[in-house]
């Protein structure tokens, strides 16, 4: 079966309507999503999207008309898909990272928008304020600079000896510019120096892990963005093989064999958006409804990956984490 018909239907099937909601919505809405990276990377999240969305009785096939874009990492082609959802006249969109969103506002002001994990949507341009979006779009943010200093705290508590650590981003991502400031602020309060390296593809990123062995990085951190997410198998087995613990913003690289995650609860932020969708829906003006900060948040460890690296990590680490994978 075609990965993307058992989304359709994973989504569909799951929902019998209770009672409570035995109401049909009579109209039938266009649900156009755009997103950065691969179908594989989000298919569970989507499948929490579907499922959140169908508890509001939107179900796909019955009032819904859902069009989908994925970009597969490749940032580029976000324009092009953005001007072939909003010319196929959709009712609202629905566009998980930064970039996804920034290119829907270049071709609709009218057309709602909805996202989530959005470090920055103020600074990235995404609304006006997060009390007051102000626009087209609004959503959930992931309090981007934050986790990023947060993720520097990690790594100073399992590393206690390191002096540098190496950061890797895509420069296209518009929340490089405030993760590289937050993750220079950060390190200089725990003492630890910066090493830069910037990948644009999945073929520069070996090069990337070059610069990071020739600054002698004792540790990575990973930036937020769909490079990472969409590459997550090269990421991971580079930054096994250059023997350099790594923290990330998605818990899949460390369920893939990454040492650790520390982030905004992914699945929740998609279910989340499920609210914002329905609200509109309903006759809510995006402008109106406030962007709302993570409320749930993830430390998952792999020890596995600890132990190869030779790492012990700390007691009160693994005590605090919501998921160890032995």
């Amino acid at each position: 079966m075609n990965r993307r018909r058992f989304l359709i239907c994973g989504a569909s099937i799951a929902i019998t309507p209770t009672s409570a909601r035995s109401q049909s919505i009579a109209r039938t809405f266009k649900l156009g999503i755009l997103f950065a990276g691969t179908f594989v990377s989000s298919e569970k999240y989507f499948h929490a999207f579907f499922d959140s969305l169908a508890g509001f009785d939107y179900v796909e096939g019955k009032n819904l008309i859902v069009e989908r874009r994925f970009a597969d990492g490749r940032i580029e082609r976000l324009d092009m898909l953005a001007r072939d959802l909003v010319a196929a006249n959709m009712s609202i969109l629905f566009a998980p990272p930064t970039p996804a969103v920034l290119a829907l506002k270049k071709v609709t002001t009218t057309i709602p928008i909805v996202f989530c994990l959005a470090p920055d949507p103020v600074g990235t341009g995404l609304v006006k304020s997060l009390a007051r979006p102000g626009g087209n779009a609004t959503g959930i943010s992931t309090f981007g600079s934050g986790l990023v200093a947060k993720r520097i705290e990690l790594i100073r508590q399992f590393l206690p000896n390191g002096r540098r650590v190496g950061v890797l981003y895509d420069t296209r991502e518009p929340s490089a510019r405030s993760n590289r400031a937050a993750a220079h602020e950060a390190a200089k309060r725990a003492g630890l120096a910066i090493v830069e390296a910037e990948a644009h593809s999945r073929e520069s990123i070996d090069a990337a892990f070059g610069l990071l062995k020739k600054g002698r990085a004792d540790a990575l951190l990973v930036f937020e963005g769909s490079l990472g997410l969409s590459n997550r198998d090269v990421v991971v087995s580079l930054a096994a093989a250059h023997h350099l613990p790594a923290i990330y913003a998605y818990p899949e690289m460390v369920i893939e064999g990454g040492l650790m995650a520390y982030t905004a609860n992914t699945v929740q932020q998609y279910r989340r958006a499920a609210y914002y969708i329905d609200k509109i829906l309903k006759g809510a003006n995006p402008s109106d409804l406030p962007v709302e900060q993570p409320s749930q948040f993830e430390l998952v460890i792999n020890q596995r990956t600890a132990k190869s690296l030779g790492l012990t990590i700390p007691e009160q680490l693994l005590l605090r984490a919501d998921r160890v994978i032995e």
